[in-house]
């Protein structure tokens, strides 16, 4: 996995900073601090689709505890539509808006 600042990455904006690309073979994502909310907020934007998420201190925190599963599932859940409903049905109500 690399980071790297993207080429002529000029902030976007509300950003406090310039974009940040972080890369492997597998995935690209462009991060950059958000400041348009009360607070900042971390802007993760898919390189494949131009999704975002923003994430806040307390959702970076939980994903430091997140257990081996759930990257398992998120893993599976991109590679294979199926993988929603092999989730355990106490597992669902974690993920109320994953299928879209």
């Amino acid at each position: 996995m690399t980071g790297r600042r993207g080429q002529g990455a000029a902030a976007p904006a509300g950003s406090a900073g310039p974009e940040l690309r972080v890369e492997n073979e597998y995935a690209g994502v462009r991060v950059a601090v958000d400041t348009t909310a009360n607070g900042s907020r971390l802007r993760v934007t898919s390189q494949r689709s131009n999704r975002e998420i923003f994430l806040d201190p307390t959702a970076l925190d939980l994903l430091c505890h997140a257990r081996q599963e759930f990257w398992a599932f998120l893993a599976d859940a991109a590679r294979d539509s199926q993988a929603w409903d092999a989730l355990r049905p106490e597992y669902r109500t974690h993920f109320p808006s994953f299928k879209e």
